[in-house]
Formats: C-alpha cells, sequence, structure tokens
C-alpha cells in the first residue's frame, strides 16, 4: 500500500474524508440535467393539480392538509436547491458546496417521507381508493397525475441522494427522532385542520379510533426510519471513497 492510500485510508476510518458519489454532483452535466426535469416535474404537477378542483382546498389549511402536497413541497425545494447549486458551481464552488449542503439537509428529511407517503398511499388505493379520496372532491385525477405526486417524487429523490448525494451519516437516534419527529407533526397539523374543518383530509383518519390513527402514524415513522436505513445502505454500496479514487475508479 502506498503512502497515499494509507492516508486516504485513515481518513476514511476517522471520517475526515467525504465520499465521493458516484455521479459528480453539483455540476453542470448530468446533475444539472437531471435536476432540471425533476424540478420541471415537480413546478408541473402543483401546475396541473390546480385544473382539478378540489372544495377542500377552500377550507382550513387547503392544500397543505395532504402529506402529498407537504412532501412535494419539500421535493421541489431539494430540487431547486439542487439546481441552483448546479448552477453556481460555474461561478463560485464555496457557494454551490453551501447550496449542495443544503439541499442534502432537506433530503435526509424529505426521502424518507416521499417512501412513507408512496407505501402508504398505493398501499391503501389498491386496498379501497375511497379511504383516501373524501366524498366532496368529485373530480378524478388522471393516472399519469396521480402518479406524478404519489410516485415520481420518491424515485426521483431516491435516485438523487443515492447516486448523487453525500452518504447520509445520522446515527440511530438522530434518525429514529427525524422520522418520527415528521410523523407526529403531521400527527398535529392534521388533527388541528380537522378539529377547525371537522373532517379530516384523508377520510380513512376519520374512519378509525384515536388507537388504530396512533397506531398508523407509528407505522409511517418505522417505513421511514427503513427507507432510511435501506437508502443510506445503498448509498454506502454506490459512494466512491477518496481510496477508490486513488485507484483510478472515478465518478461519472
Amino acid at each position: 500500500m502506498t503512502q497515499q492510500e494509507r492516508e486516504a485510508t485513515r481518513a476514511i476510518r476517522t471520517t475526515k474524508a467525504p465520499y465521493k458519489p458516484w455521479i459528480s454532483s453539483p455540476n453542470v452535466g448530468l446533475s444539472f440535467a437531471y435536476h432540471l426535469i425533476g424540478f420541471i416535474s415537480f413546478a408541473s404537477s402543483f401546475h396541473f393539480l390546480e385544473q382539478y378542483p378540489n372544495p377542500l382546498n377552500a377550507s382550513y389549511g387547503g392544500k397543505y392538509q395532504y402529506l402529498t402536497i407537504l412532501g412535494l413541497c419539500g421535493s421541489y425545494l431539494a430540487f431547486l436547491l439542487a439546481l441552483l447549486a448546479d448552477a453556481a458551481s460555474l461561478y463560485s464552488k464555496d457557494f454551490s458546496n453551501l447550496l449542495y449542503q443544503l439541499k442534502n439537509s432537506v433530503s435526509v428529511a424529505v426521502t424518507p417521507l416521499e417512501c412513507v407517503i408512496t407505501v402508504l398511499y398505493w398501499s391503501l388505493k389498491l386496498y379501497d381508493p375511497k379511504l383516501l379520496k373524501h366524498p366532496a372532491v368529485k373530480e378524478q385525477i388522471p393516472l399519469w397525475l396521480d402518479m406524478s405526486i404519489h410516485l415520481v417524487p420518491a424515485v426521483a429523490l431516491f435516485l438523487d441522494v443515492v447516486l448523487m448525494g453525500q452518504p447520509w451519516n445520522l446515527t440511530t437516534v438522530q434518525a429514529v427522532v427525524a422520522n418520527f419527529g415528521l410523523s407526529a407533526a403531521y400527527w398535529f397539523w392534521v388533527h388541528k385542520t380537522a378539529s377547525v374543518n371537522n373532517f379530516f383530509p384523508y377520510p380513512f383518519l376519520g374512519l378509525v379510533s384515536t388507537e388504530v390513527r396512533v397506531g398508523v402514524f407509528i407505522g409511517a415513522g418505522v417505513i421511514g426510519y427503513i427507507s432510511y436505513i435501506i437508502i443510506r445502505g445503498l448509498q454506502s454500496t454506490f459512494a466512491r471513497s477518496p481510496l477508490d479514487q486513488l485507484k483510478g475508479k472515478k465518478s461519472i
């Protein structure tokens, strides 16, 4: 082993050297193109949703009663920061890296959340679509739009953090607090809107007892934490360490 390899190995063991993602990011190449497509997709989803009337949007909380919309907002923010970081890499590396770190911080929270949304939504929809659609909402959104808000964000963020993000390094306690904290936050928010509106945006929440709802939200936290563990493992698999780079394994 050469001196450089020994130094790289020591840096890795002491966590002083960051891993390099499989696809270099931020940059104005593949990273920029991917984030631009994702950003346009999320922006388009917001635009097309406005074309389908939802009377619940006039109630307290509006469309932000829905966990789906909150997740889409987070995905939009993550890709906006990533896109800005890609563009800024042409002018200021320090500013670009700052935006990139902010994007990674948002992704740590939003990606598991989008996984929760995708798993719960499609599971309930396959079982009984009426559990998700309030009777006051008559308009049925097309399948392509349904997938663009309940599937695409999870897939887009998943690929982004696995192939272009720095490996997550939250401790077990931090990861548990983050995922169950988000679940608890939505619990309080959706119950606040329900106390004002006298209905839940998702009908199934009003059809079950408080104890069952607690179980649902705990289950959501568990799904989020499991998603975090899986993603972190895949990041370690795809990321290139400094030692790999010394051996000539360059990222795209």
